[in-house]
């Protein structure tokens, strides 16, 4: 086999080239292998450019959604006009604790309020 290759390199055809060039061709070389390699910047691909969209989308949501949060008042605005509900409801726990019993089914109230 590396009688073939020998042979096969020696039948190949040189390019016509003058003698000078073949004087300089080992200075080319070198010149280009001393060149410094510029690396091309990846792209992103597109599941990392969907991520980024998606973030932005979620982004401008959760604005959209403050925003409507701070012009229509707090969360707590039920809370607020069933405060009088919610307080007589406290101060009246204490007393509805003691008519609750409880045993191996849960919570029971003993005395059922009249409505």
């Amino acid at each position: 086999m590396k009688d073939d290759l020998k042979s096969l390199i020696e039948s190949l055809h040189v390019p016509g080239r003058e003698g000078d060039y073949w004087d300089s061709f080992p200075n080319q070389v070198l010149r280009e292998l001393r060149r410094p390699v510029i690396e091309r910047a990846l792209e992103p691909s597109r599941l990392t450019r969907y991520g980024w969209n998606a973030g932005f989308a979620l982004g401008c949501i959760a604005a959209c959604f403050c925003l409507w949060q701070a012009s229509t008042g707090p969360v707590s605005h039920v809370i607020g006009r069933q405060k009088s509900e919610i307080r007589h409801a406290l101060l009246h726990f204490h007393d509805n604790v003691n008519k609750v019993m409880r045993d191996e089914h849960g919570l029971h109230r003993l005395i059922e309020e009249a409505q």
